[in-house]
């Protein structure tokens, strides 16, 4: 599955479902083209896109988007309360962490999350650089 372009308009969408401001690198990396994989730590992760109900075909492809991952994760023990998954794979998340004491604000540094033993390490200094890594 190829990424392509998407409306910022389906990001915002998602973002009021979140309850939550993406950082800018990564909004209009998304936007330019919605998806794609990224490699960290020797494994292939796979971006997760967002909501593109203009076609079915679409729709079809982004049925696992942002919000359902994280809505997903968010129920798993362990999982960081109100972290957002980016990418996923093999049960580990990619995640963006809340600013303490602004919930509303996501810190622009690029977390991986382990789903095994509930720990998390830095994965990529911003949001910048994920996108910057996507192939």
């Amino acid at each position: 599955m190829f990424p392509w372009p998407i409306d910022l308009s389906a990001i915002e969408c998602a973002e009021v479902a979140l309850r939550i401001r993406l950082p800018e690198p990564y909004r209009h990396g998304m936007a330019r083209a919605n998806g794609g994989e990224v490699m960290a730590f020797g494994l292939p992760w796979e971006l997760c896109t967002f909501r593109d109900d203009t076609n079915r075909r679409r729709l079809a492809r982004t049925w696992d988007d942002i919000v359902r991952v994280t809505f997903a994760h968010l129920e798993i023990g362990g999982f960081p309360e109100g972290a957002v998954v980016l990418a996923a794979v093999d049960g580990n998340a990619l995640i963006l962490r809340r600013e303490p004491g602004n919930p509303e604000v996501l810190k622009d540094e690029v977390w991986a999350w382990w789903g095994d033993g509930a720990h998390s390490i830095l994965a990529f200094e911003s949001t910048r650089a994920l996108i910057e890594a996507r192939s």
